[in-house]
């Protein structure tokens, strides 16, 4: 996934075009319809958009969904944004992640995210863990 993939769906529409099984689809319905955390702080908004582009992408046609399946292979969310399964570029968590005010003190991610994270993966990281108990909270997995 890449920043331009976010930035492109302008719609529901082209969303739902992004998803390639009727589950994702579904899945992505229930979790839309279901959500009930406001979006009006740039950390909500980055997890509601980590859930519809970096995990529902992931469910498959067969199973349970669980955090195994999420990770698509990845032992853990760390090793899941390290090895290229969300965002890869410090300025795009950044831009992900950051209110407009955040990103300009931070330089759009060219600074450290600060003491508490070591680096933008580990933001990503903290995020995704996050965003995957956001989704099985808010389907009530």
């Amino acid at each position: 996934m890449n920043l331009s993939d976010i930035q492109n769906c302008k719609s529901r529409m082209d969303y739902f075009e992004f998803l390639t099984t009727e589950r994702q689809r579904v899945m992505a319905c229930a979790f839309i319809e279901r959500f009930n955390r406001s979006l009006r702080s740039a950390w909500n908004q980055g997890l509601y958009l980590y859930v519809l582009f970096c995990l529902i992408p992931n469910i498959t046609d067969e199973g349970e969904v669980t955090e195994e399946m999420l990770l698509n292979g990845a032992n853990d969310w760390k090793q899941f944004s390290e090895g290229g399964c969300a965002l890869v570029a410090d300025s795009d968590i950044a831009w992900l992640m950051c209110s407009p005010s955040e990103r300009k003190r931070l330089r759009n991610g060219a600074r450290s995210p600060g003491k508490h994270w070591g680096s933008w993966i580990d933001v990503q990281t903290a995020a995704l863990k996050q965003a995957a108990d956001l989704f099985f909270e808010t389907l009530d997995f």
